[in-house]
Formats: C-alpha cells, sequence, structure tokens
C-alpha cells in the first residue's frame, strides 16, 4: 500500500520497516527513538501492525481500534513551560 501511495506521488516516509516479533519490534523502536530529534517532522511514537490479512481478520476489532495495530508511544520530551525571555505577570493590571 506504502508503494501505490508513493507511486501516485503522496509524501511517504521511509521509515516503514517489517519486523519480527516482540524483539524486532523493541529494536525498531529504540533505533527510531534515537533517531526521533533528527527527524524532519515530529512523532509521538510507532505503530506495530500485523502484515498477515488472515491473521487480521482472526484477531479483529474492539469498539475504538483493531487489535492487528498498537501504538508505542515514546516519553515527553521534557520542556520548559515558559521561556526565559517571558517573565510571569501578577493577576493585577499596571503591577
Amino acid at each position: 500500500m506504502v508503494e501505490k501511495l508513493r507511486d501516485w506521488g503522496f509524501a511517504v516516509t521511509d521509515l516503514f520497516r517489517k519486523v519480527k516479533g516482540i524483539e524486532g519490534c523493541l529494536e525498531y523502536y529504540a533505533e527510531i527513538g534515537a533517531r526521533r530529534d533528527k527527524l524532519p517532522f515530529e512523532i509521538d511514537g510507532v505503530v506495530y501492525k500485523v502484515d498477515d490479512y488472515a491473521a487480521r481478520e482472526k484477531l479483529g476489532f474492539t469498539a475504538r481500534a483493531p487489535r492487528w495495530a498498537v501504538a508505542h508511544k515514546f516519553r515527553r520530551a521534557r520542556r520548559p513551560r515558559w521561556s526565559r525571555t517571558s517573565s510571569p505577570r501578577s493577576g493585577a493590571p499596571g503591577w
């Protein structure tokens, strides 16, 4: 499917990869996590999907999502809540 989208002229990332098993998923997660800050777009995690359509049919869906796809989120980056150039404001006007 990704190749078809690319053939049709859609911008598609090169980060797709087939992996096997939990170990493959965790290695990919670590690799993408290490590259995350250097990507030209923001991501908040990776998504693992079962590639076998027969297995997808067996796994089915919950009320909210397919059981054959799982999101593995990264921890949020720690960022300051306010910049050093801004100053806190008081509630009273003019103070």
